[in-house]
C-alpha cells in the first residue's frame, strides 16, 4: 500500500485539532492522549478497542455525527471471538452475531497446564497480592511428563529450571497480545552473530506468551527461549525488574506506563512490584 501523503496527515490534524484543541499533536501516543478528557470521551462515545478488532461508528447527537444512513440491527458491534465447547475451534460468525461477547475467551489467556509453587507472603507483596518464587524455580509433576513428551515431539524444548533466572536473562520480547514484556533467557552470553539471528527470527515471528521464542529452524532454540509456563493473565517477570534490559515503571499486572511502587509496601516485604494508577483503581 502506498504510504499516507503529507497533505492527508495535515488535514487528519485539522480535524484532530477541531474536535480536541486540548490534544498535543506532537505527542499522540496512548500515555498522554489517555489524560486528555475530550478525546477519552469521544472514545468512549463511538468506538469500542478490543484485542482483534478497532470499531468505530457514529453515536446519535446530531450535532457531534451525520444522521445514520443504516438501520439500528446494522450498527451494532461487530462480536469478539469466542471458543466453542471443545475449546479448539471459534464459534461462527452467524451464531454470534447480535450477542454481547467480550475479549476474554482467547487461547492466550489460558493458564498452561504446568504448576507454579505455592505463593510465599513474605517475598513478595503488593495490596494483598503476592507472588511466587516462580521466576527462581520451576517445578515439573508428574502429571506433566505426558504433556512435555508431546512438546519434545514437535521440537519444542522445556526450559531448563536454572536457566531462567535473573543472571541469565539475555534480552526482552513483547508478546503481540497482551504487549507484556518477557525475558528472553540463555545459559551463556551470546555472540554477535547469535544476537543477529534471535533478532531475525523474533522480527520474522509474531511472540504470544507461552509459546516457544524461536523456530525449529533455528539452530539457537534449544538454547535461547522464554519461559513456556507463561499466559496474557501471567504478571510480568521479577526477572524483568533484576535485569535492567527495560523500562522500570511499567505496571507488572498489565504491563502499562508510569507505575510506581507502594512505599510502604517496600518497609514490610523484601520485592514490590510496581503498578500503574488503572490498576490501582480496581483495587
Amino acid at each position: 500500500m502506498d504510504p499516507v501523503r503529507d497533505d492527508e496527515i495535515d488535514i487528519l490534524k485539522r480535524h484532530l485539532r477541531a474536535l480536541f484543541p486540548d490534544l498535543n499533536l506532537t505527542k499522540l501516543q496512548k500515555v498522554h492522549t489517555s489524560k486528555v478528557e475530550s478525546y477519552q470521551k469521544w472514545i468512549e462515545t463511538h468506538c469500542r478497542s478490543r484485542q482483534y478488532t478497532f470499531q468505530i461508528r457514529k453515536c446519535r447527537d446530531e450535532n457531534c455525527c451525520l444522521p445514520r444512513r443504516l438501520r439500528d440491527d446494522q450498527m451494532q458491534w461487530l462480536p469478539d471471538p469466542v471458543l466453542d465447547e471443545t475449546n479448539e475451534h471459534f464459534k461462527t460468525y452467524n451464531v454470534l452475531k447480535g450477542t454481547e461477547t467480550d475479549d476474554t475467551d482467547r487461547p492466550s489467556l489460558k493458564a498452561k497446564p504446568s504448576k507454579e509453587k505455592g505463593l510465599n507472603p513474605g517475598t513478595v507483596g503488593h495490596a494483598g497480592l503476592n507472588v511466587a518464587q516462580e521466576d527462581h524455580e520451576m517445578e515439573h509433576e508428574q502429571e506433566d511428563h505426558e504433556m512435555e513428551h508431546e512438546q519434545e515431539e514437535f521440537g519444542v524444548p522445556t526450559p531448563d529450571a536454572h536457566m531462567c533466572i535473573t543472571q541469565n536473562a539475555r534480552s526482552v520480547v513483547v508478546c503481540v497480545e497482551c504487549r507484556k514484556p518477557r525475558i528472553v533467557y540463555s545459559n551463556h552470553k551470546l555472540t554477535d552473530r547469535q544476537q543477529i539471528s534471535v533478532t531475525i527470527s523474533t522480527s520474522e515471528y509474531e511472540y504470544t506468551c507461552g509459546s516457544p521464542l524461536l523456530p525449529p529452524t533455528n539452530t539457537m532454540h534449544k538454547k535461547v527461549m522464554c519461559k513456556l509456563n507463561l499466559n496474557c493473565n501471567s504478571h510480568v517477570e521479577l526477572a524483568y525488574y533484576g535485569s535492567g534490559l527495560g523500562q522500570l515503571d511499567i505496571c507488572s499486572f498489565c504491563g502499562g506506563p508510569e507505575a510506581d511502587t507502594n512505599v510502604e509496601l517496600k518497609k514490610q516485604y523484601k520485592t514490590v512490584l510496581p503498578l500503574c494508577k488503572h490498576v490501582k483503581a480496581k483495587e
